[in-house]
């Protein structure tokens, strides 16, 4: 499940921002990029003060295990400002057509290294830049630039994401070998990313479904687990109509009724078990 964070939600996620704040801060520079190597691991850092987006990937318990900022090259960016030197020379790109994606980050420590599907670093890479590549397509921009580490270079391989083209160097301010990579953000791009991870279906989860899930414990994804029950189709719905933060508690407090143990849920033997 992916999450789309920016200035205009940010203040209903203010938990998963900090888990994913932690996380970033707890990766080495050969997962968080060269932003990270920069700053000394500085967490937030300027960059985060701009009010980017984050794409931000979640497990079945909610539990942050993936994220990727997106930054306008119109305006200030990483490559820019602060790893021009990658660029050889060259001017620093700017266009409204092109964003800037950096901090890709996953949990090694909880995802399988060693794997390919849901539940590995791989999986984790391949769901969360297929989002990125969709949100991008459908904001109007045709390519990412993105400042990686020659590690998530290998992951991205694995996961068959193929940069179009890539500059690399070794470069002051940055005190790791760093490479600039563009992404194409097109259908055929995205349609061969999802063919090869076995992606299916919208990947990004609307800000009731993730805020109902946070405060459930998950109680959510149990309920998703038996779609065809009627009371768990009806629980699902009051949570989707719920227009008011009130109104999404009220759903969230008989969910966690339906679940309790000995509660009309359990009686029936078809949630929370």
């Amino acid at each position: 499940m992916i999450v789309l964070i920016d200035s205009f939600n940010k203040h209903q996620h203010s938990e998963i921002l900090n888990e994913m704040f932690l996380l970033r801060a707890s990766q080495s520079v050969g997962a968080s990029g060269a932003v990270d190597a920069v700053q000394g691991g500085d967490v937030p850092d300027d960059f985060d003060r701009l009010d980017p987006a984050y794409i931000v990937g979640l497990d079945e318990a909610c539990r942050v295990i993936s994220c990727v900022r997106v930054l306008q090259t119109t305006g200030p960016h990483v490559l820019a400002d602060l790893c021009y030197d990658l660029l050889q020379g060259e001017p620093p790109l700017r266009t409204a057509t092109l964003w800037e994606a950096t901090c890709f980050c996953v949990d090694t420590a909880r995802l399988d290294a060693s794997g390919q599907g849901a539940g590995s670093v791989v999986g984790a890479i391949s769901a969360i830049t297929v989002a990125l590549l969709e949100y991008a397509r459908d904001s109007g921009v045709e390519d990412i630039i993105t400042v990686i580490t020659p590690q998530l270079r290998d992951i991205f391989q694995q996961a068959g994401i193929v940069p179009f083209d890539c500059l690399g160097a070794t470069a002051h301010p940055c005190e790791t070998q760093t490479l600039v990579a563009l992404l194409a953000c097109t259908d055929a791009q995205i349609a061969h990313l999802r063919a090869i991870s076995g992606l299916e279906g919208a990947l990004f989860a609307d800000d009731a479904h993730v805020c109902a899930m946070r405060a459930g414990g998950g109680s959510i994804v149990q309920l998703k687990l038996d779609l065809s029950d009627d009371i768990a189709l009806y629980l699902l719905e009051q949570i989707d109509a719920a227009k008011t933060m009130q109104e999404l508690q009220a759903a969230i407090a008989l969910t966690r009724h339906m679940l309790e143990p000995g509660g009309p849920g359990a009686q029936r033997g078809t949630l929370g078990s």
